[in-house]
């Protein structure tokens, strides 16, 4: 989980976010997609603007490693 994380910091610091905002897109992106399984990129771009973010924060690597990061995250709070 600490790889995925690393690697999304990384990311996301190279456009600029500092490790608050970075954990702060995150939430956003896990409250933007909720339980559900499949969601449009253009659908999460929108409404991750309506938040305040910038139009285009996020490319496809980043979300996908997103999305890693909070599967791993779920399946690791599911087994404590």
């Amino acid at each position: 989980m600490h790889k995925i994380m690393d690697m999304i910091s990384t990311r996301l610091g190279d456009r600029g976010l500092v490790s608050l905002e970075i954990n702060r897109l995150i939430k956003d992106v896990s409250n933007v997609i909720g339980q559900e399984r499949h969601f449009e990129s253009t659908s999460l771009n929108k409404a991750l603007k309506s938040l305040g973010w910038e139009e285009h924060i996020l490319d496809y690597h980043t979300l996908e490693l997103i999305c890693l990061f909070l599967e791993d995250e779920t399946e690791f709070k599911t087994n404590q």
